[in-house]
């Protein structure tokens, strides 16, 4: 089983990753911390000339809803690993869930984030493909 060293900034790589209907954000850089026996993570992202900066804890890995701030589509989140290079995330908006994630850590040390959902401000579904390498 591959060793689990999410814990560090990742920074993603545009030319690997597809946002339906995009654009791909210009710079993604994310912070992870442990907490608990969970995660927390803070992103920072320049799509379209637009500064985006959110966050959340999710002390451990038991499907409760921890807070999403920074955000306007979503308002919380519950984790569940699914193994130690897997985790699975679904967010939510005012009770209902309207997204969901799948994070996974390759052999060869990449990151990627697969999230779809609804975005609530216009509507419309999306579907993102992040892909990041670690940077410390």
């Amino acid at each position: 089983m591959a060793k689990n060293n999410l814990f560090g900034t990742w920074s993603q790589d545009s030319t690997r990753s597809l946002y339906r209907p995009g654009p791909v954000a210009k710079t993604h850089v994310r912070i992870y911390e442990r907490v608990g026996r969970g995660f927390k993570v803070s992103c920072k992202e320049n799509i379209a000339g637009r500064q985006v900066s959110w966050s959340y804890s999710a002390p451990a890995y038991d499907g409760k809803i921890y807070p999403v701030t920074g955000r306007n589509d979503v308002d919380g989140i519950k984790s569940y690993k699914l193994s130690d290079t897997e985790t699975l995330g679904i967010f939510t908006k005012d009770g209902r869930e309207v997204a969901a994630y799948k994070r996974t850590i390759s052999k060869d040390g990449t990151l990627t984030v697969i999230e779809s959902g609804i975005d609530n401000g216009e509507g419309k579904s999306y579907w993102n493909e992040s892909v990041f390498t670690k940077t410390s």
